[in-house]
């Protein structure tokens, strides 16, 4: 006979995206089938265990990139992954990148003017995250030309009326 379900915690799992699951854009053997499995809900992993329990083991994956949003990143990791179209897939909010840690922080400086710089979606990232007023690196160094030691590369050729409002 089977002894009582023991009732401990089960734990969460957090994994780097990079060099775990995926390695530059290639999965690494076995990622997605990992996946798979820790996103079925533990009712259909062990039935006798676990017969009330319609969600996974909590699954977070993080890395230091961003430049993109979080939602963003789970689709290119579920087609990197093969995972479209399949039930267990990763959403945005299974996404931690390297700025997710400051969302709750930036809603103090949402109606601050704020510079947002790196490489991507800068723009969209700082609409995602609340902010109402924000220069990109480039505006910056158009408008202050003698403030920033950045090459004319990175001005952008013409600044925008409501670029100059921002201001």
């Amino acid at each position: 006979r089977r002894m009582e379900t023991n009732k401990r915690p089960l734990p969460g799992i957090v994994c780097d995206i990079d060099g775990v699951l995926v390695l530059d854009k290639t999965p690494l053997p076995f990622a997605a089938d990992m996946v798979q499995l820790v996103k079925t809900p533990l009712k259909q992993l062990d039935p006798e265990q676990f017969p009330n329990t319609e969600t996974p083991l909590p699954l977070v994956c993080l890395t230091n990139g961003g430049g993109l949003l979080e939602s963003a990143k789970a689709e290119s990791l579920n087609y990197i992954l093969k995972l479209e179209g399949l039930e267990h897939k990763f959403t945005g909010k299974e996404i931690l990148l390297n700025y997710t840690a400051l969302r709750p922080v930036m809603s103090e400086y949402k109606d601050r003017l704020v510079i947002v710089t790196g490489v991507g979606t800068m723009e969209a990232i700082a609409k995602d995250i609340g902010l109402k007023k924000y220069l990109t690196i480039e505006e910056y160094a158009h408008l202050y030309p003698d403030m920033v030691p950045v090459t004319g590369k990175a001005q952008p050729q013409v600044i925008t009326e409501e670029t100059r409002r921002k201001v």
